[in-house]
């Protein structure tokens, strides 16, 4: 038999394929996206082009619209200020009118800039809203391809599989039929051995072929899924960025945007007007709550906004936060993260928060306040005034005109604006009839109708009478001063406490200008009979209850402005934010 006629077949057993369906994205629920899914995706981007444009027409004749009422406002600003400039009476009731008109306009411009500036950011948001969607339904749709490429390359693979199968077969028989030649050595098995081997080479060929498609879509698929995963990793960086902002805002205070932290156990009362979630803290820790929440201004109640809320909720129990909430945020009374769960408070906490709870937030931003019994004034950044008739509510009502620092007593008011001019009122009432007094002075006091202030190069002043502009100078130097009157008849007792620009403390009775030397550094003092409160540059409090001795005993909290009447006192901290206590020295 002659073996060298029949040719040695070598049939490849394995697909030659690197590509692995696990390393690329799963098919995508559904049916495998079609040949016009480039088309669909072209049509999603340009109807999302359609609504930007529409929304960039809609912005411009919204703008329109807020810079024509900008202009009608300020026309009846104007119009209001005429009005009253013919009933004024006095040349400083003018300028009164004038600079409330100057104020209100700046204002309304203000307030029309901010919109403007409000309803781009807003249309921009909603613009890259639009282009973030079209992305996203870009990304699908790339997925979706992806998802059918690697179908398709799966496909192929078995195909090539089968084929291999059927040439392994092919082989099998023509291997037989050659033993079968070789043995018989008739011709007819020659001539079948031989079409076994034709059919076996064919088969062969089927297998690199089939190999050869494989490949290539595996290489295809792998292609489109790293485009796709591309695309899908622009879109999770973007929405990353976006989700940051409010995850942001509630980084400071150690929470999270979002209020759903389960199981919890809501504490009730709530907290109505806090501004500050660091105060909400505090009280939850007062209540042994380990989670407290801050609703923001933009609650769309009235009822809630400014206001804390309190869970107990067990250490295991987490949040991850909700980054579309720009109102509410949550965070832990003791230690821990929402994210990993908040500690239970110790009940050492607890006895220590309840044992000196005396400080109660008041809603509201002011730089200085004085308090007068029932009452309250105050002064804001911007120099505005507000006021009040009670202590425990937050409704300020504002006063007309400019002070950077106010003064009150009983119902009368002293201040300086930021010019130093020096300026009175008898009553408190949002229309205050303010007077100009004569002189120069950065900040003032009055009492039982003494007044006494100090100007910019630290000289001290006093005079009797509310109404005059008979300044008398003391001896020393202050940079600060207070004045109070003491005894039955207040008018035969007042006394001035103040400290110098080095924070030292001086006392002297009578308004006589004989210094004593107090105990202690303070940058601001306010004293109230026989009461005295003040603090330090490390806004530290102190208060004592004589004006002799310098045994000050300090309070909690930080303020960097206080004002006393008897036990009571109101405050300023560094963030302008307002706090009131019912009785200082319990």
């Amino acid at each position: 038999m002659e073996s060298n006629k029949f040719l040695k077949i070598k049939i490849i057993l394995y697909i030659k394929m690197d590509f692995n369906p696990m390393m690329a994205p799963p098919p995508m629920a559904g049916p495998a996206a079609s040949k016009k899914g480039g088309s669909t995706t072209l049509y999603i981007v340009l109807f999302f082009l359609c609504v930007i444009s529409i929304m960039a027409g809609s912005f411009y004749f919204m703008n329109q619209s807020r810079a024509a009422k900008s202009a009608r406002d300020v026309e009846k600003i104007q119009a209001e200020a005429a009005s009253k400039m013919k009933d004024a009476t006095s040349d400083f009731e003018k300028k009164q009118i004038q600079a409330d008109a100057a104020e209100k306009t700046r204002a309304a411009q203000r307030k029309a800039e901010f919109t403007g500036k409000e309803a781009a950011l807003e249309a921009r948001a909603k613009g890259k809203e639009a282009q973030l969607k079209a992305l996203e339904a870009k990304v699908n749709s790339e997925l979706a391809a992806a998802a059918k490429t690697v179908k398709s390359a799966n496909a192929l693979k078995a195909k090539a599989a089968r084929e291999r199968n059927a040439a392994a077969k092919r082989l099998r028989e023509a291997s037989a039929a050659k033993a079968k030649a070789d043995a018989s050595g008739k011709a007819i098995d020659k001539k079948l051995a031989a079409e076994k081997a034709k059919l076996a080479r064919a088969a062969n060929a089927k297998v690199a072929a089939a190999n050869a498609k494989a490949s290539a879509a595996a290489r295809k698929a792998r292609a489109e899924a790293a485009k796709a995963v591309a695309l899908k990793n622009a879109l999770n960086k973007v929405n990353a960025k976006l989700a940051g902002v409010q995850f942001e805002r509630a980084a400071p205070y150690g929470a999270v945007p979002g209020y759903q932290i389960r199981p919890a156990k809501h504490m009730q009362p709530d907290k109505f007007g806090v501004t500050d979630p660091n105060v909400c803290k505090a009280l939850a820790r007062a209540r042994g709550a380990n989670v407290w929440g801050h609703r923001n201004a933009s609650h769309p109640s009235a009822k809630y906004r400014n206001s804390c809320w309190f869970y107990k909720s067990p250490p295991s129990a987490k949040y991850a936060g909700n980054k579309n909430d720009k109102i509410h945020m949550i965070g832990c009374s003791v230690s821990g993260n929402p994210k990993t769960g908040c500690t239970a408070v110790p009940p050492k906490a607890v006895a220590k928060a309840k044992s000196n709870p005396y400080w109660s937030p008041i809603g509201g931003k002011l730089k200085q306040v004085s308090i007068s019994g029932n009452k309250v004034c105050g002064v804001n950044s911007a120099d505005n005034i507000y006021c009040k008739t009670n202590l425990h509510a937050s409704n300020w009502y504002q006063v007309h005109g400019k002070l950077k620092h106010i003064s009150l007593d009983g119902n009368s008011l002293y201040g300086v604006n930021s010019a130093d001019n020096i300026y009175y009122s008898p009553n408190m009432s949002a229309k205050a009839p303010w007077k100009q007094i004569g002189g120069k002075l950065k900040q003032v006091s009055h009492a039982g109708g003494k007044v006494c202030g100090v100007n910019s190069a630290d000289n001290i002043y006093c005079k009797s009478g509310y109404t005059n502009s008979n300044w008398k100078q003391l001896p020393g130097k202050l940079k600060h001063v207070s004045v109070s009157y003491s005894g039955k008849k207040r008018w035969k007792f007042h006394s001035i406490y103040g400290v110098n620009s080095a924070d030292n403390i001086y006392y002297a009775s009578k308004m006589s200008g004989n210094w004593k030397q107090i105990g202690g550094k303070l940058k601001q003092v306010s004293h109230s009979g026989k009461n005295v409160c003040g603090v330090n540059s490390a806004d530290n409090i102190y208060c004592k209850t004589n004006l002799h001795a310098g045994n000050w005993k300090q309070k909690s909290g930080k303020l960097k402005h206080i004002s006393i009447s008897g036990k009571r006192a109101y405050g300023v901290n560094s963030g302008d934010n307002i706090y009131y206590g019912s009785n200082w020295n319990r």
